[in-house]
């Protein structure tokens, strides 16, 4: 029994142009799951310091729940609240009688937290207190909570 020499049509292989279009090809798609990849870690970084920072303002709001009605004063009798638009929030190192946009604040690590009391809002006998969560001097991150804290006779 003879085999027969098979033969098949255009035996050449791939040319230069096809592997090159095909690595092209391969390259992009390795690069947009890099590029995906990456901008879920911002996106994970970013919700990690949200987290942050409504931790700590739901701390400060148990404290302030816990504290005595009589602890909470306006301290810079501003009677106001922050409104987002100021980028000057800042934890001075000495108390400074000159602060227009908080009563008091603490400082801890990366997150800065200020509130704000107003008296008799949004009714005689009550306290409302505004609490801020900023990281660092980034007004755009931060959190902000309000409580009414009332007069327990």
């Amino acid at each position: 029994m003879k085999i027969k020499n098979m033969t098949y049509p255009n035996n050449h292989g791939l040319t230069l142009i096809e592997t090159t279009i095909s690595l092209l090809v391969l390259v992009f798609g390795i690069l947009s799951l890099m590029l995906l990849y990456t901008s879920g870690i911002r996106g994970t970084i970013k919700a990690q310091a949200v987290t942050q920072q409504v931790n700590r303002a739901s701390a400060q709001i148990e404290e302030i729940i816990t504290a005595d009605y009589n602890a909470l004063k306006d301290e810079n009798n501003d009677n106001k609240f922050y409104t987002g638009t100021s980028n000057t929030l800042l934890c001075p190192k000495a108390y400074d009688t000159n602060k227009a946009d908080y009563d008091y604040c603490k400082k801890e690590g990366v997150l800065q937290t200020f509130w704000n009391v107003r008296d008799d809002t949004p009714i005689p006998n009550t306290k409302k207190v505004q609490i801020i969560v900023k990281l660092d001097n980034k007004a755009a991150s931060a959190v902000v909570y309000e409580y009414t804290k009332p007069f327990h006779l």
